[in-house]
C-alpha cells in the first residue's frame, strides 16, 4: 500500500485517502447491519483478513469515472491492488469504485 501510494502521489499531490481499512468480526456485523448487503457477513469480508481497503475520493455507488477510480484501476495491480471483478460495472455484486484488494483476483 505504501508504494502505490508513493505512485498515486506523484500524480495528485496527495495521499491516498483510505476511511477504511482492517475490521473486526465485531466491527464487520455492525456495518452489515447499518450498510446491509453492501457489506459482507461477519467472517466473509477481505477487510477482517487485512487485504482490502476502500479509498476516500474515488467516487459513489455505480460511478466508475472518477479521475483516481480510473487512476487506481490502471496503476494499482501493478503494485498488487486489484478492484474485484464483482465491484466493477455489470459485475453482479454492490458496484463500488472505492473497494480494492491487494493479491486477490
Amino acid at each position: 500500500l505504501e508504494a502505490v501510494n508513493v505512485a498515486y502521489r506523484a500524480d495528485f499531490g496527495e495521499a491516498l485517502a483510505i476511511p477504511s481499512g482492517y475490521r473486526t468480526l465485531d466491527q464487520q456485523a455492525a456495518l452489515r447491519v447499518s450498510k446491509g448487503g453492501l457489506a459482507a457477513p461477519a467472517g466473509q469480508s477481505n477487510h477482517g483478513l487485512g487485504v482490502a481497503v476502500d479509498l476516500g475520493g474515488f467516487g459513489g455507488l455505480g460511478q466508475f469515472d472518477s479521475p483516481r477510480y480510473r487512476w487506481m484501476l490502471e496503476n494499482g495491480e501493478a503494485f498488487g491492488w486489484v478492484h474485484p471483478e464483482a465491484m466493477r460495472p455489470g459485475g453482479g455484486g454492490p458496484p463500488e469504485p472505492w473497494h480494492f484488494e491487494f493479491g486477490t483476483d
